[in-house]
């Protein structure tokens, strides 16, 4: 069977579908509350309109385009591991509806609990306390939260989403794997079709319940492989979260604790303007992406976490020799960050 024109086909499906669905939410977002209002530490001049359910609706249409279409089997295993974003996606509604957000325990124990789903394994449920299962799902907790945070800038999630699905969706059809290849096209193409309305310009915001469900579809594929190369797929993610975390260590904040720390930031105070700054910040996520394309659906190479740490290593690094503006270093001092 030929599965790229199934792949394209509901890649299509996907971008149309969360398109135009973003289109119509924008509308009714404001009077169900989920609004992103300007204040703080947030740069927009109006409310915002929080349309993430868009990519769900994406995902699902254009699922059941390519299965109706191309008559593609997806077995019991391959459902069960979509419940993981849909949980994510159901804490991130929650957060997203909530005045003040979910605080960052509830947050992070509510996306532990929808990882389940992905990490019962060959042997049921006793598969979660295995060992691997338990260190796969330490490694997509991260990668979902590094997700999460790096949805502060127009364009960066939906451009590191496409492009991790994109070489995945490769990949997969490189190795025949169709339920893989459909997957990965329906992330990428829900994410193209967002982006129309979020780069460069913010027409509309992700959400917590867009973002999370990015980085449950992510932690979905890491929890079920094992394979510690797909943390290339969110490399400047983690580098990101590693970064601004040691950043926020050495002023004596919370290295969950909102700011304006983070690359994108730290690259705008040098003059950059932000469109430029997430397409560097992208172009370099390409660039890690590819290198895992050919390890993704291949036997396990010796020496894969040591490549897989000293990439976000060296980007962590890199990232924090982009400098600090010292008008936030000195409020930073003063205890009068937002």
């Amino acid at each position: 069977m030929n599965l790229l024109p199934i792949v394209l086909g509901a890649s299509f499906a996907a971008a149309v579908t969360s398109f135009g669905l973003a289109l119509l939410l924008m509308r009714g977002a404001r009077h169900l509350g989920l609004v992103d209002p300007p204040g703080g530490r947030k740069l927009q001049r109006h409310a915002v309109p929080l349309v993430g359910g868009a990519l769900l609706a994406g995902v699902l249409a254009g699922g059941v385009a390519g299965t109706r279409v191309g008559g593609l089997p997806l077995e019991f295993a391959d459902l069960l591991a979509l419940a993981v974003p849909l949980l994510c996606f159901v804490v991130g509604v929650v957060d997203d509806a909530r005045l003040t957000g979910l605080t960052p325990g509830v947050k992070a124990f509510a996306t532990l609990l929808a990882f389940l789903p992905a990490m019962r394994g060959d042997a049921g449920w006793a598969s979660v306390f295995e060992p691997r299962t338990l260190l796969a799902a330490a490694a997509a907790f991260a990668a979902l939260h590094a997700t999460n945070t790096i949805d502060h800038a127009n364009g960066l999630c939906g451009l590191v989403a496409a492009i991790g699905a994109g070489c995945a969706a490769a990949a997969a059809l490189e190795a025949e794997h169709g339920a893989a290849a459909l997957f990965a096209g329906l992330v990428g193409g829900s994410s193209v079709g967002f982006l129309a309305l979020n780069y460069p310009a913010g027409r509309v915001f992700l959400g917590d319940s867009g973002s999370l469900l990015l980085g449950g579809c992510f932690a979905t594929a890491l929890i079920g492989s094992g394979r510690v190369e797909w943390l290339l797929l969110a490399a400047v993610p983690l580098a990101d979260l590693a970064s601004v975390a040691l950043l926020r260590l050495r002023a004596g904040v919370a290295p969950w604790q909102g700011d304006r720390r983070h690359s994108t930031h730290r690259l705008q105070a040098l003059g950059m303007r932000e469109p430029v700054a997430v397409l560097l910040l992208a172009v370099v996520q390409l660039l890690c992406s590819l290198l895992a394309v050919p390890r993704l659906f291949t036997p396990a190479r010796p020496g894969a976490v040591t490549l897989v740490m000293g990439v976000i290593g060296v980007l962590a690094v890199g990232m924090l020799f982009i400098p600090l503006p010292r008008a936030t270093e000195a409020a930073a001092g003063e205890g009068k960050l937002p």
